[in-house]
């Protein structure tokens, strides 16, 4: 969306930004512009500045470019995703797009929308979000494992934390974002706190801590950052 502007998707179906000199500007109606919706539910940007909005309910992912034009789907339920399955997806680099679904597998398609492969299921128990790296690499958020790695053809590369309190630890992790020098930020919700994790997958530092006064968290559910890396 460019540096230090603000994206988002509202309950009407609009793909707002909101730039820090020009203010507001509705970029184009999802309801409008797509082809058909039961449930929208999220929004990622690629480097050119396409739009992938999330279908939920059919599983399926439509693509925009930056003037809202539509252009392609990939879409999960022609690879068997159930009604309701999606949790949440991310794209690469190079365009390629993966889907987290609820039977604990990453689907995978190519930036032309064709499909790959599913992976994953054998090393997640209840998968709850994904992120991807500078380098391409996956970073599933697991309730049960914790922060899993694969690289981005689906290879297995390894666990981050068990599901207890210490640090580098997780009780319920929501959602994992990826700064651009590569430092992982995971929601540890039960836990009350974001904990930070090097580029490498070492722990690295804990923002907050369960509670309800200043600095304090209350079950977290999602984290942001912005390009000065204030969270």
């Amino acid at each position: 969306g460019g540096a230090g502007n603000i994206c988002l998707l509202d309950r009407t179906g609009a793909v707002i930004q909101y730039d820090q000199t020009a203010g507001i500007n509705v970029t184009f109606n999802y309801l409008l512009s797509g082809p058909g919706f039961n449930e929208y539910a999220d929004l990622e940007i690629d480097a050119a500045g396409n739009f992938y909005v999330l279908e939920k309910t059919d599983a399926r992912i439509d693509k925009f470019d930056a003037s809202g034009t539509f252009l392609l789907s990939f879409d999960g339920a022609n690879e068997g995703v159930a009604t309701d399955a999606s949790i949440d997806f991310a794209v690469s680099s190079t365009g390629e797009v993966y889907l987290l679904a609820s039977d604990n597998q990453v689907y995978y398609w190519d930036l032309n929308g064709t499909f790959l492969s599913a992976f994953a299921g054998t090393y997640l128990k209840r998968a709850s979000g994904i992120a991807i790296t500078d380098s391409d690499d996956l970073m599933v958020s697991d309730e049960i494992n914790g922060l899993v790695s694969f690289a981005g053809s689906g290879t297995f590369s390894g666990f981050v934390g068990p599901q207890k309190t210490g640090s580098g630890q997780f009780n319920l992790p929501l959602q994992t974002i990826i700064d651009k020098s590569g430092y992982r930020f995971i929601v540890d919700s039960y836990n009350g706190r974001i904990q930070k994790f090097t580029p490498s997958g070492f722990y690295n530092s804990t923002i907050g801590s369960f509670g309800t006064g200043t600095a304090n968290l209350n079950n977290p559910m999602a984290v942001a950052i912005d390009d000065s890396e204030y969270v």
